[in-house]
């Protein structure tokens, strides 16, 4: 049970609540006090984003406790001195949702740790080396982590590294939770093969490793862009620039980066370079030779707010929002990239049916929502001077022939919940040749007045971005026969109505390669 005033809550009657360390969409952390034991340990409150819709939605609330489990039992069949410890977990009927009650880890984060500046070449082999074998042990008891990233390697007092937050890691034998088709993770630290749709393997955990040191080194992410979508298509096909920085492991990391996974080091290749570089310089920074300053931090936790999700289809629609677990004592860092998720265990699932020439997104269900739900139909309408459009081409330039992806993100300065309606507008996505020829349009099924209803989260500046191409016409619908759109550049302009006040556009350009 629960017991005292708010600043002075018992957990299970037994864990006292001292300090909040962060929060996030996803739940809180706290610092507490095991009363029984007489030691402060994190409490990690998992929570979704509404629990009040969560109590309306039974099968939410199954799916959010049973990832809660798989993250339990994860670290629970991992003994290793580079894995958070789980001491206990709180699940009973008097707590809507659990509490995991785990080892507090009082040196920051990774990223906290990055936010102050790129790290030497030997304390990045050291972090490198620990984070490596957690992975090792986790991939030898059939876990693949999935969300290998800094803010998710916490570091002891004494500098020991510690994987972290377990919440989206594929366990062997383990029943999934994730969508046929799913993408789990934080976007610019997803192996290319898992966006591609492929299921992963350890050699996948590597790869977001490598990606790590990468980051570890150079002070910045080489594939990082403006927005997740296009962060996963840069991860996908856009060069790597060389790192400068690394040093003795520069040649291995740009292995551990290759996008052919046959083509990755293994683990023991991978440590025996990390080894050697660990030795090659200075010894890298205890904490007792940190100045204080730089150990004033507050005290992270051993877990992050469980990592986002998104259902992705890489020809079809891709949903993307806001990060809702960031913000956790662990904080994702400073620079940390927005993850990509479909809507959280809780919170409203965007209605959508078909706008012109358009298919609607698959549900978890694998079917879309009614128009009419009451959830959709309860929203206001947005104020135009509120939102804008941005509209974007997946990747600059597309193979001849191929069917052009077009991203469009519908932003919301004032946070407001409400509802857009893309596609009430024949003109809701032309694409034209540099001369004015049209291509194609979502006008090209006129019967179809159809439209895409988005939900914009409470104080999120972004409501969804949608992935457009040809393939999603309607196939009851048959616009005209068309020629695929020779070699050139092409303008893409779109509009959104449903929006009080007026309409918005935005355009863009693509082009066709030959």
């Amino acid at each position: 049970m629960d017991s005292g005033g708010p600043q002075r809550r018992i957990i299970d009657d037994r864990f006292e609540l001292l300090e909040r360390l962060g929060g996030g969409g996803m739940g809180l952390v706290w610092r507490a006090r095991d009363t029984m034991l007489h030691r402060e340990v994190a409490l990690k409150e998992v929570r979704p984003p509404d629990p009040a819709r969560t109590a309306d939605d039974p099968a939410a609330a199954h799916e959010l406790r049973e990832r809660v489990l798989r993250e339990a039992r994860a670290l629970a069949r991992l003994q290793h001195p580079n894995v958070a410890v789980i001491h206990h977990i709180v699940d009973t009927p008097e707590h809507p949702h659990p509490w995991l009650v785990m080892e507090l880890v009082t040196g920051g984060s990774l990223a906290d740790r990055l936010a102050r500046g790129p790290l030497t070449v030997p304390e990045a082999a050291r972090i490198g080396r620990g984070v490596l074998a957690a992975l090792s042990a986790a991939h030898a008891a059939g876990i693949q982590h999935r969300d290998v990233k800094p803010a998710n390697v916490l570091l002891r007092a004494d500098g020991t590294p510690v994987l972290t937050d377990f919440g989206i890691a594929a366990v062997q034998d383990a029943t999934t939770l994730t969508t046929t088709g799913a993408l789990i993770g934080s976007p610019e630290y997803i192996a290319p093969e898992r966006i591609r749709g492929e299921e992963g393997n350890p050699a996948s955990d590597l790869w977001s490793l490598g990606m790590l040191l990468y980051v570890a080194v150079e002070g910045r992410h080489p594939l990082r862009r403006s927005t997740a979508l296009a962060t996963l298509a840069a991860v996908l096909d856009e060069p790597l620039p060389p790192s400068t920085r690394s040093g003795a492991f520069g040649p291995v990391l740009a292995r551990l980066l290759a996008r052919d996974p046959a083509a990755r080091p293994d683990a023991e290749e991978l440590d025996r370079v990390l080894a050697a570089a660990e030795r090659a310089e200075a010894p890298a920074l205890r904490a007792a030779e940190v100045p204080a300053a730089r150990r004033s931090r507050r005290p992270a936790v051993v877990t992050g707010v469980a990592a986002a999700v998104v259902a992705l289809a890489v020809t079809a629609g891709w949903l993307l929002s806001p990060d809702a677990g960031r913000g956790a004592a662990t904080g994702g860092g400073s620079g940390s990239s927005p993850s990509v998720r479909t809507t959280a265990p809780g919170a409203a699932v965007p209605t959508t049916t078909a706008a012109a020439g358009l298919v609607p997104g698959p549900s978890a269900s694998g079917t879309a929502p009614a128009i009419n739900s009451p959830r959709t139909m309860a929203l206001s309408v947005c104020p135009s001077p509120a939102v804008t459009l941005e509209l974007a081409p997946a990747v600059n330039s597309f193979p001849a022939g191929e069917k052009p992806r077009l991203v469009l993100t519908v932003r919301n300065a004032g946070g407001d919940n409400c509802r857009v309606d893309l596609g009430r507008t024949a003109s809701a996505l032309t694409v034209t040749s540099t001369t004015g020829e049209r291509i194609w349009s979502s006008a090209d099924c006129p019967s179809d007045s159809g439209s895409v209803w988005v939900e914009v989260p409470a104080g999120s500046s972004q409501a969804e971005t949608f992935t457009w191409d040809r393939s999603r016409s309607r196939p009851q619908c048959a616009p005209p026969e068309q020629p695929a759109a020779p070699t050139g550049t092409y303008l893409v302009s779109a509009a959104l109505s449903g929006v009080s006040g007026g309409e918005v556009a935005a355009r863009t350009t693509f082009r066709m390669a030959g």
